[in-house]
């Protein structure tokens, strides 16, 4: 008999909630199960067997993963010959590192170009920052992927104590956590010219 030897899957696109990764990929033809493995960043450096189910189904959840982890997905093709394959590089989750937010003072408006800046973050393809007025709502302000806005004077509205926080992104959604808050005041210059 021929033997038959399978193309691997390609892996389409990864999800999370708080408790479990989710991800799904295209079907193989002549593939009788699909094996899912993960592989664990900066432990583990092989390729663990999750699951192996029906070649019906195109999606599986890991409810078991420590979402503290980073972790890398992929599924390999299988027939009664055992002789699939897989993605070697698969999709990933990566936990991202927390930015640590710096601020310059300016109790008088006095355009610094540095004057928010944060630290990158290793695996971020972008970062969010979020800015306060007065204690009311967090708003975004940047989203992007520089490390530093050049140009800040439209943030300043109103008189008053600004509050702001910074997290690190990623294109499949992922975020880490806040960085500190940070806390300036802003008073605008005013010109007294005697007469």
């Amino acid at each position: 008999d021929a033997i038959t030897f399978l193309k691997a899957p390609e892996m389409q696109s990864i999800t999370h909630t708080e408790n479990e990764i989710s991800f799904n990929w295209n079907a193989v033809e002549g593939a009788t199960s699909y094996i899912v493995m993960r592989k664990t960043h900066g432990s583990s450096p092989s390729w663990e067997k999750l699951a192996e189910v029906d070649s019906s189904v195109l999606e599986f959840t890991d409810d078991t993963a420590d979402m503290q982890k980073s972790y890398s997905y992929t599924v390999r093709s299988n027939n009664e010959d055992g002789l699939g394959s897989y993605d070697g590089t698969g999709l990933e989750y990566i936990v991202l590192g927390t930015p640590t937010l710096t601020l310059s003072p300016v109790y008088n408006y006095s355009p610094d170009p540095s004057y928010f800046k944060w630290s990158s973050v290793s695996s971020a393809q972008g970062y969010e920052l979020y800015v306060s007025c007065n204690g009311g709502e967090w708003e975004l302000f940047y989203s992007g992927t520089s490390t530093s806005i050049p140009k800040y004077s439209n943030v300043f509205g109103e008189v008053g104590t600004y509050q702001f926080k910074v997290r690190a992104t990623r294109k499949d959604g992922n975020v880490g956590e806040f960085s500190e808050i940070g806390t300036t005041t802003y008073y605008p210059t005013i010109d007294i010219k005697a007469t």
